[in-house]
């Protein structure tokens, strides 16, 4: 029992501790936390697997290649059969790729490099979205979530 009460009193000094030289007093989640006790950015930076910085990218008008570097990738689409394509990730990598807006009559087709399981993505309304994984350079792209697009 003694040697009980001895750990619990270390760990409540050594909790306060890091809290006293801001270890533990801040932390937004977002990518610019660079909390030392972390050693990382959290949620969406893909640094650590490999990739470049995490984050949202809303495209410019007329990039057709998502951008594999993000873990959201946010396209406006405004021509019939837009042809939109996906690189090869990094193993273990999640996308998003959603569709922000589209004009009347317009689509877009994503057709990743490397996949599994469907050969092509189609969106054809605003706010459709698909998530993919990267499993390896044999599998690709895997489609682990849609919202009311085609594969």
């Amino acid at each position: 029992m003694n040697r009980f009460i001895r750990i619990a009193v270390l760990a409540v000094l050594l909790i306060s501790a890091f809290a006293s030289i801001g270890y533990c007093t801040a932390n937004n989640w977002g990518n610019t936390d660079t909390n030392p006790l972390l050693a990382r950015q959290l949620p969406n930076d893909l640094i650590y697997v490999g990739a470049a910085r995490g984050g949202v990218s809303t495209m410019v008008s007329g990039s057709l290649a998502i951008p594999v570097g993000y873990a959201v990738a946010v396209k406006a689409i405004t021509e019939v059969a837009t042809p939109l394509t996906l690189a090869d990730g990094v193993v273990g990598q999640i996308i998003t790729v959603q569709i922000s807006t589209m004009s009347g009559g317009a689509s877009a087709i994503l057709t990743p490099t490397t996949k599994t399981g469907f050969t092509t993505i189609t969106f054809d309304a605003a706010r459709e979205y698909a998530t993919l994984l990267f499993l390896d350079a044999t599998t690709g792209w895997v489609c682990i979530s849609t919202n009311a697009t085609t594969a």
